[in-house]
């Protein structure tokens, strides 16, 4: 990856087949973005094929911004015992329980949804017994997700968690090749 230190920039799209990603590529990719001047906002546009990647392009301009869901798996370390979905979209926020059934409700009428706990290439983990996995994603809207958990942006591995979102019409999907960083996340239990 080469970049101009010439040019200002404040944001870069980066369009890639998954066969042309790997976690060398990505180690590459976040080391060069370290050496660059100041902050630069970046992101991949990629999915199955390449109709599906014209698709994740049309459906960013597709988002609502209406409804905001925030989605806690348990994580004893962040003193948060049991999964939660918070909807922000009505001006008093309203909890309530994490299940396989309330996750796909929420991804069906979330504009935006976050969610941090456990995760890996092909799930989402809502505690140490239930994973959401690529086969329980829906067909969805536009809905812009941003996770905090571990490797679910890995999209050249099979069974990629953040492919199947995208294929599965998601507008946006973020997370972490590896481990993330708290001070990172947005979204992240009750403080942030």
């Amino acid at each position: 990856i080469a970049l101009s230190s010439r040019l200002e920039k404040t944001w870069l799209i980066w369009v890639a087949s998954p066969s042309f990603l790997s976690d060398p590529v990505m180690i590459d990719f976040g080391l060069t973005m370290e050496k660059q001047p100041g902050a630069i906002s970046t992101g991949i546009i990629t999915a199955s094929t390449i109709e599906g990647a014209r698709n994740l392009w049309i459906r960013g301009s597709q988002v609502q911004g209406q409804n905001l869901f925030a989605v806690n798996g348990t994580y004893p370390s962040a003193h948060v015992y049991e999964g939660r979905i918070v909807d922000f979209s009505h001006e008093d926020r309203v909890s309530s329980s994490l299940t396989k059934v309330s996750f796909r409700d929420v991804l069906n009428r979330a504009d935006y949804l976050t969610f941090t706990g456990h995760g890996g290439n092909a799930y989402i983990a809502f505690d140490e017994n239930t994973k959401f996995t690529t086969a329980d994603i829906p067909p969805l809207d536009a809905v812009v997700i941003g996770t905090g958990s571990c490797q679910t942006v890995r999209p050249w591995k099979e069974d990629s968690i953040a492919l199947r979102f995208i294929d599965q019409g998601a507008a946006a999907y973020s997370g972490f090749v590896f481990s993330p960083m708290e001070g990172f996340l947005l979204g992240e239990f009750d403080g942030l």
